[in-house]
């Protein structure tokens, strides 16, 4: 391509006397294809630090994102929950039907698609080992579209709804020590695509769609596992906004509940925290102005490096294209009170929505999920494939240049040459 460049080199130099004035050297044609071939090269040199992932500098931090692919679940699911304890993820329940949600009524306008085929157990799995393990004990009922939360070894499962579409009351317990299920209470007030978080050893469960889905609730509600006859009562907080399908994350000394559906099904962006110190009196979400660059739901969401993620999701009006429009990253940094910009959001490597994630160390494992939808079956596909979201951070030194680019060793020696030969 050397006479290409050269073309440019000229072109190049054709514009020099218009900046005559700002003092610049002259440079003859093989001077300025000298610089051409540099300019190039670290071009190249940039695009090959993270091959096909992210670099960006977000405040005095600089992140380098990569997608990994690891093998795949024993079971498709859609709609479950992944927890991770002691680096150890477990995935329950969800729906395990191969074609996810099926068209089960309505009409040819308006037509309701539903899985009818419900998870009841727990699949184990290991970052650091291959393969995975299926639990020898499972939930006295199948379910999903529920909400878990992890207090110490044990996994507390609240809400969600069984293959009928009714909601669950049960209140489950899994000890991952023991692999074993038990049956902690009874919520009359139970949900489901609601979210939960842990406090002080107690189970705060929050949000989520009631029997019919007409409303999506605010109310919030704590369950003190240790207390003589656990029970589920209203917390002192209730939400800003009432949200189905979205997420709470704790982060330090707080929580943050972001994204999800309004009672009239319309996506939120906004963001509200709770912060957990103080008296019971105290309490109180509150609305941060910094909203999302995208509103969803039904995306997946973890801390990793004192940030917010959300994950992929649907808008409402995107179903069918499993949310292609929302296939990518966002982070929220509590620090700066700001998400990142449009233009480092980190694309999802594969089109899936409904899954279901959990952050070790410095990475979210992303599990299962639905597929676009697919005239043939009128349904969304389960998926069972599980890939990995790697985000390294660093902070930047005062001072210091975020990356030192090194200038590939062609365009370096082309670069050479060609200044060795000017007239």
């Amino acid at each position: 391509f050397g006479p290409a460049i050269l073309a440019q080199a000229r072109f190049a130099q054709a514009l020099r006397p218009a900046s005559a004035g700002l003092g610049w050297p002259e440079a003859s044609p093989h001077r300025m294809a000298a610089w051409c071939l540099v300019c190039c090269g670290v071009g190249l040199a940039v695009a090959s630090v993270v091959p096909s992932a992210q670099h960006y500098v977000d405040g005095t931090v600089e992140y380098d994102i990569t997608w990994e692919d690891k093998e795949d679940m024993p079971v498709a699911v859609s709609d479950a929950t992944a927890s991770a304890v002691g680096g150890v993820i477990y995935v329950i329940g969800g729906c395990d039907d191969a074609k996810g949600n099926s068209r089960v009524g309505g009409n040819e306008t308006h037509p309701f698609h539903a899985c009818i085929d419900i998870a009841d157990h727990v699949m184990i799995y290991r970052p650091l080992q291959p393969g995975w393990t299926l639990s020898s004990s499972k939930m006295m009922m199948a379910r999903y579209r529920h909400a878990a939360v992890v207090v110490g070894t044990d996994i507390y499962v609240v809400g969600g709804r069984n293959v009928l579409d009714q909601l669950l009351t049960s209140v489950l317990r899994y000890s991952t020590t023991d692999d074993a299920w038990s049956t902690v209470g009874d919520f009359p007030g139970a949900t489901s695509d609601n979210a939960a978080f842990e406090h002080g050893g107690a189970v705060i469960a929050c949000g989520g769609y009631n029997h019919d889905y007409s409303g999506a609730q605010a109310s919030c509600h704590i369950l003190e596992p240790e207390a003589e006859q656990p029970a589920f009562i209203p917390w002192a907080a209730s939400l800003a906004t009432g949200r189905g399908d979205f997420s709470i994350v704790r982060l330090q000394d707080a929580a943050y509940a972001y994204g999800g559906f309004d009672s009239s099904f319309t996506a939120l962006a906004s963001i509200e925290r709770v912060r957990l110190q103080g008296t019971a009196g105290q309490l109180a979400w509150e609305t941060m102005p910094a909203a999302m660059r995208h509103a969803r739901g039904d995306f997946a969401a973890a801390a990793l490096h004192g940030r917010l993620l959300a994950i992929g999701g649907e808008s409402g009006t995107n179903a069918l294209d499993a949310g292609a429009s929302l296939r990518h990253v966002e982070a929220f940094s509590p620090q700066t009170a700001a998400w990142l910009g449009e233009l480092h959001l980190a694309p999802i490597p594969h089109a899936t929505f409904r899954f279901c994630a959990a952050a070790v160390r410095n990475s979210v494992y992303i599990f299962g999920g639905q597929r676009a939808f697919n005239a043939s079956c009128d349904c969304y596909p389960t998926h069972s494939g599980v890939f990995v979201y790697h985000e390294r951070a660093t902070r930047i030194a005062d001072g210091t240049v975020p990356r030192t680019v090194v200038l590939a060793p062609w365009a370096a020696a082309l670069a050479g040459a060609a200044l060795a030969t000017q007239p």
